[in-house]
């Protein structure tokens, strides 16, 4: 009885300290290991090169998925703020999927004797790809969206994944991933795989065109920040789309020299008498009136 108590206070205390996959014996360890992982994440993103793009992601896709707990909350940031910091963290995953495509595309040419192990075929570049895909949605940069949004193209997106390739076809992955950036009020919700997928697609797929074409921008929640399709967009520019989207008013029509020359000239018009011109005549008429009354009263008393 009391062993068996023994090895459960062990297992319970190596659980309250593990990290994901890693398990550690102290607090102390634990502290050194995280401190580990934060100069290597500083040090990535002062390399800014391949490398640290590839070490990054690791952590990225690990902090978010195998060991994303609270007491890891500031390493799954930090390690994203320093993937995003690195220009060409989004197309990095562009060049390489494509790449591996092409590569696909080639290979299933062969016959089965030219085929060698170990070239890309269509069950590794789905795998690739669709990890690739998984590692932009939890990065919310400008030039993540546009990345994504170039994979809503998809020429493959009418084919289906070999049956033991994980994951969805590019292009509706890529659609389901803009959603999951948290982009401010998006075209629509998350993709449902059991309704209309080519609706949802196309609503994306226009509203990236609006952002391309100048008429609307966006931003990400929680972020005051406005983007369009190469980056943040100043409140000016913002302002200036506004205006440019609304109704032009309707022009007042103005003579030409030669309508105003054959127009028929407009006698002047007189100005309006003023009312108290009339009040004042009226006050003399009375005093003209009075006056001849008085005399003629004068005249009347001096006969009698």
């Amino acid at each position: 009885m009391k062993s068996t108590l023994l090895i459960s206070s062990a297992l319970f205390f190596a659980c309250a300290i593990c990290v994901g996959e890693v398990v550690f014996s102290s607090e102390s360890e634990k502290k050194a290991w995280k401190e580990g992982i934060q100069k290597t994440i500083a040090q990535s993103k002062a390399d800014a090169n391949e490398a640290a793009i590839l070490k990054l992601s690791d952590y990225v896709y690990k902090f978010n998925n195998q060991a994303k707990q609270p007491e890891l909350e500031d390493l799954r940031i930090e390690s994203a703020e320093a993937l995003m910091s690195i220009p060409g963290h989004a197309l990095y995953y562009q060049n390489k999927v494509e790449s591996m495509r092409a590569e696909m595309v080639a290979n299933s040419k062969k016959s089965p004797d030219e085929y060698q192990d170990g070239e890309v075929d269509e069950s590794e570049y789905s795998r690739y790809s669709s990890r690739a895909l998984s590692i932009l949605k939890y990065l919310p940069s400008p030039e993540t969206v546009a990345v994504l949004a170039h994979f809503l193209d998809d020429p493959d997106r009418g084919a289906r994944p070999a049956n033991d390739a994980p994951g969805l076809p590019v292009y509706l992955h890529a659609a389901q991933d803009l959603y999951a950036l948290g982009i401010e009020k998006p075209p629509v919700g998350e993709i449902m795989l059991d309704v209309n997928k080519q609706h949802q697609v196309d609503a994306w797929k226009d509203w990236w065109n609006e952002v391309k074409s100048g008429k609307r921008t966006y931003r990400f929640k929680g972020s005051p920040i406005e983007y369009g399709p190469d980056g943040p967009v100043t409140p000016k520019e913002v302002s200036r789309r506004e205006h440019d989207r609304q109704p032009t008013p309707a022009r007042i029509p103005v003579a030409t020299a030669e309508e105003k020359k054959e127009a028929p000239a407009s006698a002047p018009v007189q100005p309006e008498a003023s009312p108290w011109g009339k009040v004042a005549a009226g006050l003399a008429g009375l005093l003209v009136l009075a006056g001849g009354w008085l005399a003629f009263r004068k005249r009347s008393a001096t006969k009698v």
